[in-house]
């Protein structure tokens, strides 16, 4: 039984056209070209082998005719036996010519077939990772020239469905509003927690942080709507500000600071930067701006409204005794036995021994404070009568400035105190006054005002909160 070299070919092709062009088409354009000329090479050839063998078979039927047309004769002339001879001779040439076809067209099937299995390994090779299986050509059995082969080829891959199946689904960010089309996600809100929680780091109790977060949460959803509107009503009002208004705010930002800070050293204790400052401050002045500007004459304040606000706040506006102060603290639990207490009590009388032979006061706290004014250099800044535990309170405003007290017990536990100033009590003056009264009524005019304003941009803008 002969081998069929046709349909070989024929099935070959068949296979790369099926499954590994298709696979391949994914991958390299180059190795499709490649596949699509091996392919035509193949059946070209099976074409030829195909027809050579058909016309041989034709003329080996006629020949064959014209042997058994001669052979019936009984009295056959010699013209008969030499047209006899010369059909037999024409049979026998047509049939080594079949054999010649026949080896060339399987000649040249193997050689496709040799092409297109390299150009398989090379798609093979090429479709490293992939999940698209890439289907390599198969061995025919031996069959007849007239049997038909039925060969059932694998289902072609399905690319979209494996790019689907090795894509990772991304989880869905929770939308917590949208302003105009801009979303406000829980992720963005919870980062920004998470930094203004930072600000207080130590000063919040534990008790109270959750409930504290979520009213936070809250402000914040609140203030990125109002920021979002007024941002957008800023664009089209064409407001600007300069960059010397901003750094006149810095400016007057760094004079407030404690002594031996730096304004970075400030904001990266609480994660912001100065450029993240800058950014803000540029925003608010530009805000003020705006409602300045809706606001118009609104801002001017009257002599008698200057006087009636001093004659109602001037009780409020007396300065009483005040003292500027710091402290290191070495805490102590509430339920410590005698002797923690007694080593918490000789931990600090060494470090007061250190601050009496001139130790940096700024660095003892930074480094052995309990108190997050240790970032500070344990300043607490400038502080009245009521605002301290008693025992604190009368160690303060009862020592010289510059002077490094006794150890003080409270609750907390031992407290260093040193005070740096002192200021006596004073009454107001309503020429001294004036600029700060006629300053806390523009504010005070600018907030109720800010709120009127925002509630008109709210009720014509698309702010949505999405349903959980």
């Amino acid at each position: 039984m002969k081998r069929n070299r046709t349909n070989e070919v024929a099935v070959v092709s068949s296979l790369l056209a099926a499954g590994l062009v298709f696979s391949a088409s994914a991958q390299d354009p180059g190795l499709l070209s490649a596949l699509e000329q091996a392919t035509q090479r193949a059946e070209a050839a099976a074409g030829q082998a195909g027809g050579a063998a058909d016309e041989s078979q034709d003329r080996l039927r006629r020949a064959a005719q014209q042997v058994e047309e001669v052979t019936i004769e009984i009295d056959v002339p010699e013209e008969a036996i030499a047209e006899t001879e010369a059909a037999a001779a024409e049979a026998a040439e047509a049939a080594a010519e079949l054999h010649t076809w026949g080896e060339t067209a399987a000649d040249a099937a193997d050689t496709v077939a040799e092409e297109a299995a390299e150009v398989v390994a090379d798609v093979a090779d090429t479709v490293v990772d992939s999940e698209v299986a890439v289907v390599e050509p198969v061995e025919i059995l031996d069959v007849d020239a007239d049997e038909v082969v039925e060969v059932t080829l694998p289902p072609i891959p399905d690319l979209a469905a494996a790019a689907a199946a090795a894509e990772v689904e991304e989880p869905v960010e929770e939308v917590l509003v949208e302003v105009e089309g801009v979303a406000f996600t829980a992720a963005e809100a919870d980062a920004e927690v998470e930094k203004r929680l930072n600000m207080f780091a130590g000063q919040v109790p534990p008790a109270q942080l959750e409930s504290i977060r979520e009213r936070m949460r809250a402000q914040i959803v609140d203030d990125f709507v109002n920021r979002t509107l007024i941002q957008s009503e800023l664009e089209k009002s064409g407001i600007t500000v300069d960059d010397a208004e901003v750094e006149e705010f810095v400016d007057q930002a760094r004079e407030g600071l404690p002594p031996g800070f730096t304004l970075e050293e400030f904001l990266e204790q609480r994660g912001l930067s100065i450029e993240e400052m800058r950014s803000d401050v540029k925003f608010q002045l530009a805000a003020q701006k705006l409602l300045d500007e809706r606001l118009g004459d609104q801002l001017e304040v009257s002599d008698e409204e200057v006087q009636e606000f001093f004659e109602r706040e001037k009780d409020r506006m007396a300065q009483p005794e005040s003292v500027h102060a710091r402290h290191i603290l070495i805490s102590v639990d509430a339920d410590a036995s005698d002797e923690e207490r007694d080593a918490k009590r000789a931990e600090i009388e060494g470090l007061r021994a250190e601050l009496l032979d001139g130790a940096s006061f700024e660095t003892v706290a930074a480094e052995k404070s309990t108190c997050p004014s240790n970032t500070r250099g344990g300043d607490l800044g400038t502080f009245t009568r009521g605002q301290m535990v008693p025992p604190f309170e009368e160690a303060a405003f009862s020592q010289e400035i510059g002077v490094v007290g006794d150890v003080v017990e409270t609750r907390f536990g031992f407290h260093l105190i040193e005070v740096l100033d002192r200021m006596e009590p004073t009454e107001p003056d309503l020429e001294e006054a004036r600029e700060q009264i006629v300053e806390v009524l523009v504010n005070q005019r600018r907030a109720q005002a800010f709120q009127a304003y925002i509630q008109d941009l709210r009720a014509g803008a698309a702010v949505v909160y999405p349903t959980p």
